[in-house]
């Protein structure tokens, strides 16, 4: 638990839900054993809060990045209050509609009498989910859930659904064509996700493959794509502090961009003491600025020195 709530911040209220149930099932007589396997799942976000005070001056710095992003955006950065609530069905409706129909079955099978006392095995779960739910809709309130990709963060809750129609499909036996609309579901909802291939870096990686080649160490280049292609090419390149990016951040005071300038390159180039320039091909660029190496949508550049 501490690991989890060192990587995501998801998992902080799954790690508050852990440690009050740590807290009521420990029968150690000492005080402070006990208190000190409680503490044990929240000291993650405890000490990364205190980090964020002593190094940024803001114990909460995560969230006032992630909300200024957020705004920045505006509407298109997903703002509705129900994002979360909507993502429960939708983001995995074959694994939902499972646990419906086994608690169905198990309802309308001869030992339907155990079904309550079989739930509340699951009330711990139950509570982790209903922590998440609300850490994560507060968060949306107040700006500073996540921008992309909500769904990421309700893994858990599909994976304890998963769990649980498992387990009860033991108890009630569900008819076999239950597994129809379950299958029929899956079947729809993996099409479309593997039909989603996300976007082909492979031009940007070859970039960054070329720029290893070319720029002798401490040389600086400027890297300015037309979307956030730039982090592959950076990631390939492999040196990040030789790296200037002309950056797509809405967060940026400064409205001009490299690309909506291309004239005055040279002198945007000399003031961040960049050699190197990495631009989409349909844009064109003083001659101080010679072609090193063309790809099919991507040129390098090097600055010349004597203009």
């Amino acid at each position: 638990m501490l690991a989890a709530t060192l990587s995501r911040y998801e998992a902080w209220p799954i790690a508050v839900a852990v440690a009050v149930l740590v807290w009521r099932r420990q029968k150690n007589d000492r005080a402070v054993t006990r208190a000190a396997l409680t503490a044990l799942p929240i000291a993650g976000p405890a000490l990364w809060i205190v980090h964020n005070r002593i190094a940024h001056g803001n114990a909460f710095s995560f969230l006032a990045r992630v909300s200024s992003y957020r705004a920045a955006l505006g509407p298109s950065g997903g703002s509705s209050p129900f994002t979360y609530l909507v993502g429960l069905v939708g983001g995995s409706p074959a694994i939902m509609l499972a646990l419906l129909l086994v608690v169905v079955a198990v309802r309308r099978s001869p030992r339907r009498d155990v079904l309550p006392q079989s739930l509340r095995r699951y009330r711990p779960w139950g509570a982790a989910v209903l922590c998440l739910i609300v850490f994560l809709m507060v968060g949306q309130f107040s700006g500073g859930a996540p921008t992309h990709h909500p769904e990421r963060a309700l893994l858990l809750v599909w994976l304890l659904a998963a769990l649980a129609a498992v387990d009860l499909a033991t108890l009630g036996r569900p008819p076999p064509w239950f597994a129809l609309p379950v299958l029929l579901l899956l079947l729809l909802d993996y099409r479309s996700v593997l039909a989603d291939r996300g976007v082909r870096r492979e031009m940007e990686e070859r970039a960054g493959e070329q720029l290893v080649a070319l720029v002798s160490r401490g040389d600086r280049v400027f890297v300015a794509t037309s979307d956030y292609g730039y982090f592959a090419v950076m990631a390939a390149f492999g040196r990040p502090t030789d790296v200037v990016l002309d950056s797509l951040d809405p967060r940026s005071k400064s409205s001009t961009r490299l690309l909506r300038d291309p004239w005055n390159a040279v002198v945007r180039l000399r003031a961040e003491n960049a050699s190197w320039l990495v631009a989409p091909a349909t844009v064109a660029f003083p001659l101080a600025l010679q072609q090193r190496m063309r790809d099919e949508s991507l040129v390098i550049y090097e600055l010349d020195p004597r203009r």
